[in-house]
């Protein structure tokens, strides 16, 4: 029985480890990344009580290991928002919502960056937008 439990282990640690490996040789490139921001643009302003809408695809050569958005205050540097996703696909479809609740006018900064591996390599995209009372 106890053989059976090492076993176990053996084979658990093994697919984690295999799971979340880089699956062919395909050099970093960060300027390869693609990130579509199809329900926002540059510089759209919103009021307190509307809901931000961040849908899009982001999209790579290879096999990405996961994304994340971050919605910072310009004025505070406070964030947010924030969204992380571990995925492994070349396509990564994303769609979030965040409700605008703030009193003051502040400009806000949207990021989205795709993580391309575990040694730190990424693409990123943002977005200045601006929230009104």
């Amino acid at each position: 029985m106890k053989l059976l439990k090492q076993l176990t282990v053996i084979i658990a640690g093994a697919v984690a480890f295999a799971s979340c490996q880089k699956h062919d040789d395909t050099p970093a490139q960060a300027d390869k990344v693609v990130i579509n921001i199809t329900s926002l643009q540059d510089g759209q302003a919103f009021k307190k009580g509307d809901t931000l809408k961040i849908q899009g695809l982001i999209s790579y050569i290879s096999q990405l290991h996961g994304y994340e958005m971050r919605l910072t205050s310009k004025k505070t540097n406070k964030e947010l928002f924030y969204y992380y996703e571990h995925t492994h696909s070349d396509k990564v479809s994303f769609s979030q919502r965040w409700v605008d609740t703030l009193s003051t006018a502040d400009s806000l900064i949207l990021t989205l960056t795709a993580e391309i591996d575990h040694d730190g390599n990424q693409g990123s995209k943002q977005l200045t937008l601006t929230s009104q009372p």
